[in-house]
């Protein structure tokens, strides 16, 4: 490796990747967008000189963060440096798109439980009571704006949605960490490979499919919850539950999609088709427990399988 070429591209990636956040910072809108994009410096230099240069160049530049946004530098490096050096050495070893995916995952699921435990420890505020604050007096105002007597309780089910966030912050976590993570992992590896790289793509949305063995996991979760129920939602037992049934559901709704594109490019319909109800599905999601029900039937009783030998 040669060192002089480490030196030069990792003061280039710390100037990039501290630009795109002061951008962001300066420019919400455009940061919504570029939010994603953050990682991108760290994961194509350390794809290029390994994860311990990267760590040493990701060093160099949160001092360089911390002068420019003060306690704000370490968020950001560990939600979207760590990420970007995670998934850059994961490629560099030749792992595939969703071994990359995973890492990548993971650091930033971890990055952002760092960053809450890390806020509450130094402001001693918990950003979720203040989320739920928020969300109680806009409530309230809204109901005051359109004149909305206060004995009717109009606004019930926010209410009660409100006071659950505390409890499955743990899902919540884990399910904005793996979405944010996938958006992150694309803008990443387009640029890895415009850059002349080889890395692995992820496979067609209708060739995903999760193990077999996650159908009982799911199993176990909606078993749990029945007991839950059955024992008045309270205790561990409530925020175990409360925390695997959302983070099981979405995988079975992801299984219900990919069979529902794999059904209709098996028939020869075009794509549009599917992408029109995939979107009416959280446009109106009482459609969303039926994709489930599917997802359940294509893991447990392998329909893809079946379907081709018929076809």
């Amino acid at each position: 490796m040669d060192q002089s070429n480490a030196v030069r591209d990792g003061f280039l990636a710390a100037g990039v990747f501290t630009a795109i956040i002061f951008v962001s910072l300066l420019v919400p809108f455009a940061g919504l967008i570029l939010l994603f994009f953050i990682p991108v410096p760290f994961a194509v230099y350390t794809h290029k000189y390994g994860w311990q240069t990267a760590s040493i160049a990701a060093l160099f530049t949160l001092i360089i963060l911390s002068l420019v946004i003060g306690l704000l530098a370490p968020a950001f490096m560990l939600l979207f440096g760590a990420a970007g050096i995670a998934m850059g050495e994961l490629y560099r070893r030749g792992e595939g798109a969703f071994g990359a995916y995973a890492g990548t995952a993971l650091s930033v699921i971890l990055g952002i439980v760092f960053t809450y435990a890390g806020t509450m420890a130094l402001t001693d505020t918990d950003p979720v009571q203040s989320f739920q604050m928020m969300m109680e007096d806009s409530v309230e105002q809204t109901e005051g704006l359109l004149g909305i007597d206060e004995n009717v309780d109009a606004g019930d089910e926010v209410m009660a949605f409100v006071d659950d966030v505390q409890v499955i912050v743990p899902a919540l976590i884990v399910l904005f960490g793996a979405a944010i993570a996938f958006i992150m992992q694309i803008a990443a590896s387009w640029y890895i490979r415009r850059s002349g790289s080889h890395i692995p793509r992820f496979p067609p949305f209708r060739e995903w499919s999760f193990p077999k063995s996650f159908i009982w996991y799911y199993l176990l979760a909606l078993i749990l919850s029945f007991i839950n129920m059955s024992e008045g939602q309270e205790g561990t037992l409530n925020t175990i539950s409360a925390n695997l049934m959302p983070v099981m559901e979405a995988g079975m709704i992801i299984q219900g999609l990919a069979f529902m594109f794999f059904f209709f490019h098996l028939k020869k319909v075009t794509v549009v088709l599917p992408l029109l109800i995939t979107g009416a599905a959280f446009v109106f999601p009482f459609l969303l427990p039926i994709i489930r029900i599917l997802g359940i039937i294509d893991l447990g009783f392998d329909l893809r399988t079946r379907l081709k030998s018929q076809n």
